[in-house]
């Protein structure tokens, strides 16, 4: 019993951003966000600490540790916004396709432009030094991404039914994350033959389990029937 008590004395909270309520406050949290984005640009984020987050913004560090008790929840809150921005081009309507094939280059080039134009992008989602609770969150992402991709794909094409459709695009979205990781290992971005490579694989991964042709649909805008 005295052994049980100690282990539960000893057990730590985790620690959780603190979220805003009011206004002021929400507005300095993306303020905060913003400043670690700037920093990011040319850091790397392990060299990003609270003191540099104040300094940016000349307020006092109890002022970032208010919404942040580590700094790695500064990145997660920042993985949350980016990986919102990528729900948000998903959904976007991207006008008629032949072939599936294109589809699927086409909702991802929204995607590489925004790792494209924010290295800070880069470096939270798909750096090496990201941490477990941004890689949940990428994970639990690519299952969101998923449904939108295949709901895409039932907006623009005639589809057979084809148990379990979501869970391969689920894993297509994952072998993209590898390849598009390892190319910014290489070169530190995601350039034209990274993404070249990483179409190729997105391919050919589906066409384990969708035929190499769909009927396009006459109104591809409208809601699947």
């Amino acid at each position: 019993m005295v052994i049980q008590a100690t282990t539960k004395a000893n057990e730590k909270t985790k620690p959780e951003i603190r979220r805003p309520t009011q206004e002021r406050g929400k507005q300095r949290y993306e303020d905060i966000l913003n400043a670690v984005e700037v920093l990011l640009q040319d850091r790397d984020p392990s060299d990003v600490g609270i003191y540099d987050i104040s300094g940016a913004l000349g307020i006092a560090p109890q002022s970032v540790y208010h919404f942040f008790p580590e700094v790695s929840l500064v990145f997660v809150a920042l993985a949350e916004r980016y990986l919102a921005s990528f729900r948000a081009v998903e959904t976007a309507e991207l006008g008629y396709f032949e072939s599936w094939q294109d589809l699927l280059k086409a909702q991802h080039a929204g995607m590489l432009s925004v790792f494209g134009t924010n290295p800070a992008v880069r470096k939270v989602l798909l750096g090496v030094g990201y941490s477990s609770e941004i890689r949940r969150l990428d994970q639990e992402n690519n299952r969101i991404l998923a449904r939108h991709l295949l709901e895409g794909f039932r907006r623009h094409f005639i589809q057979p039914e084809l148990p379990d459709l979501h869970e391969r695009f689920v894993e297509m979205a994952a072998i993209n994350d590898a390849i598009w990781s390892l190319y910014l290992l290489r070169g530190g971005e995601i350039d034209s033959e990274a993404e070249r490579i990483a179409h190729r694989a997105r391919v050919a991964y589906l066409r384990t389990v969708l035929p190499e042709y769909l009927t396009p649909r006459s109104d591809q805008s409208s809601e699947a029937q």
